[in-house]
């Protein structure tokens, strides 16, 4: 049953999202939106949380399609400096 909220809710943001991200590109081609202005500084900052929230759904919804085993991981051997070292240079 949570496998199956958590499905629903990652699919049913989307779309909103997807008119808010919409809205916001359309705003942003606006000459009043030009990066160093406060308008184009606040489009830049919507734009910017949307697609992180774009991002987060996306990993919502990977969650559960792993957790529904609908999607099997490859499980490859790899070097845990290898790993941490990628790790942090996504941080």
């Amino acid at each position: 049953l949570r496998r199956e909220l958590i499905a629903n809710v990652a699919h049913d943001l989307r779309s909103p999202l997807a008119l808010i991200k919409s809205y916001v590109e359309r705003l942003g081609r606006g000459s009043e939106a030009a990066p160093e202005t406060e308008w184009g500084r606040f489009v830049q900052g919507v734009n910017r949380n949307a697609d992180a929230l774009e991002s987060l759904l996306t990993d919502l919804f990977d969650l559960a399609r792993l957790e529904s085993s609908e999607v099997i991981p490859a499980l490859i051997p790899c070097s845990a400096t290898t790993l941490l070292d990628d790790m942090g240079l996504m941080y």
